[in-house]
């Protein structure tokens, strides 16, 4: 073990390889035991333990006592403590004594990663596919062709793409399966029903393949009539067109590709600290963490929504046999109007389905304003380092206007002094001027009296005054909030300090009291 722990971690001091030998001894034993406990409580594919749902802990567990259920929990933060500190140290032997947890981890984090991103890229481009034989089925079904080869061709590769992608789903699940094997939880090595949910991700996964499943079939060709309400006319809608619309849907892949591949919130030493305060970094978690922090990501989603719904609403407008809303860039042209809350009425959809999907992006639109109004209040307002830092440059700037006028009083001073020095002809003798040894008589006659009758210099003097008095405000109204916290944590730490004082006498008086009764006894 030394010498795999030295080859591991090495250049590392002394101190880390002792502290890191501690860990591994402790972390090893505790691993074990919490192992083999959570084998002898498990039924068949983790039923007991691994059945509960990190964010709704306890969710499948049988009716058991309440012991039992809270013993079953704290094995849960046992396992979730041991998983990130395996993450962090990443050179602990297996525990059935074969390979190492940290190059299996390492093993089955990267298939994850991998799956992720080519389901991903295979479920865009079955989108792009579908989008493209649509395209080229309307464009034949205009020109009078029944049956268009190359639109079928196109059909069998989306349905290729998306056999691809549940296979890749399924591979993404199996690697999700493993890292939680590793991390204590007993489950079956393969990816079934029991496994998953046992493993808490079974909604999930139930959820990504129903994603996958609405498509445009090969050979497959449905007219659906829709009866507008209020409009008095049926639309006759395409099967397929309408499994395009569904496969919008697949834009919900993208937080999850985001965690996963651009960014390290699926990781598993990020999953590891989800456990432990029982918090799932999930999709929902992953885009609300985008939306509430980046400004970008807002935008982009705005542009995105704007023109998923303006092509799902040329699908449903566009068999009409009359009507602007057959071009794209007018249906582009009435979301962005109706996003904005305009509505100029120069355009309107026609269909039922054309209404709602305007109805959406109303909706739709009304979030996204909040949500962006919050993150631009939010990216204006400053930070507190930024306002010391206005305070600062405000008080060098105050300080150096103070400078400024301070020079004109002693300016204004003086010419005032030798103004009145020059047209004074009446003076005395009554000031003598002494520089070392020599001595010098001068005239000065009462020139304070005419110094100070200068209005001019009474100006300055008063514009000098009130600088100083502003700068005197800006550095307290700067220095109130250091003020303000210095005597709240000195109220709260002699609050504590009086806690613990009243504790220590109420167990003084305790003990007296037992002291009594005891002698009393």
């Amino acid at each position: 073990m030394a010498d795999r722990r030295d080859t591991s971690v090495s250049g590392s001091s002394r101190r880390a390889a002792s502290s890191e030998e501690e860990g591994d001894s402790m972390a090893g034993s505790t691993y074990m035991d919490t192992a083999a406990s959570m084998r002898a409580r498990a039924s068949d594919g983790g039923a007991s333990l691994g059945s509960q749902d990190e964010s709704k802990p306890g969710k499948d567990l049988k009716p058991l006592t309440r012991g039992r259920l809270s013993e079953q929990r704290d094995l849960a933060m046992i396992s979730a403590a041991i998983q990130a500190h395996e993450v962090i140290t990443d050179n602990k032997p297996h525990f059935n004594g074969h390979g190492n947890i940290g190059e299996d981890r390492r093993y089955w984090a990267e298939n994850r990663r991998q799956a992720c991103l080519w389901s991903f890229v295979f479920a865009m481009l079955g989108l792009v596919l579908a989008i493209v034989e649509n395209e080229v089925r309307w464009q034949t079904s205009e020109a009078g062709v029944a049956f268009d080869t190359l639109s079928e061709i196109l059909k069998g590769c989306i349905l290729a793409t998306s056999i691809v992608t549940i296979l890749l789903i399924y591979k993404y699940y199996e690697a999700l399966i493993q890292s939680r094997r590793l991390s204590g939880i007993l489950l079956q090595p393969v990816v079934s029903f029991s496994t998953l949910k046992g493993a808490g991700f079974l909604a999930q996964f139930l959820i990504d393949v129903a994603l996958m499943i609405p498509q445009p079939l090969p050979g497959v060709d449905i007219e659906i009539r829709i009866m507008n309400q209020g409009l008095g006319k049926k639309t006759v809608y395409d099967l397929d067109s309408l499994m395009l619309c569904i496969m919008m849907c697949r834009i919900l892949y993208i937080p999850r590709f985001y965690g996963e591949f651009l960014s390290d919130l699926r990781s598993d030493a990020s999953l590891a600290v989800g456990r432990i305060n029982r918090v799932d970094i999930s999709e929902s978690f992953i885009m609300k963490h985008l939306i509430a922090s980046s400004l970008h990501m807002v935008t982009l989603l705005t542009v995105l929504q704007i023109t998923l719904f303006a092509y799902v609403l040329m699908i449903f407008e566009r068999p009409t046999d009359d009507g602007t809303l057959r071009h794209y860039a007018n249906c582009v042209w009435l979301i962005i109007i109706t996003m904005t809350t305009v509505g100029y009425g120069d355009e309107y959809p026609t269909t039922f389905l054309g209404r709602v999907v305007v109805v959406m992006a109303a909706a739709s639109a009304v979030i996204m304003l909040a949500i962006t109004i919050n993150l631009v209040i939010s990216s204006l307002s400053l930070t507190r380092s930024e306002c010391k830092v206005l305070d600062m440059v405000d008080s060098i700037m105050a300080n150096k206007e103070l400078r400024n006028r301070a020079a004109k009083v002693m300016q204004r001073w003086f010419r005032s002094y030798k103004a009145c020095w020059t047209l004074s002809n009446l003076g005395e003798k009554r000031t003598v001027l002494s520089v070392g040894k020599k001595r010098t008589d001068i005239w000065c006659g009462d020139f304070r009296t005419s110094v100070l009758s200068d209005v001019g210099l009474l100006q300055v003097i008063n514009s000098f005054a009130e600088a100083k008095a502003s700068d005197f405000r800006s550095r307290i109204e700067a220095d109130i909030p250091d003020i303000v916290g210095m005597i709240q944590a000195a109220m709260e730490n002699q609050e504590k300090q009086t806690d613990e004082i009243n504790n220590k006498c109420e167990m003084i008086n305790s003990l007296v009291a037992e002291l009594i009764e005891a002698r009393g006894g």
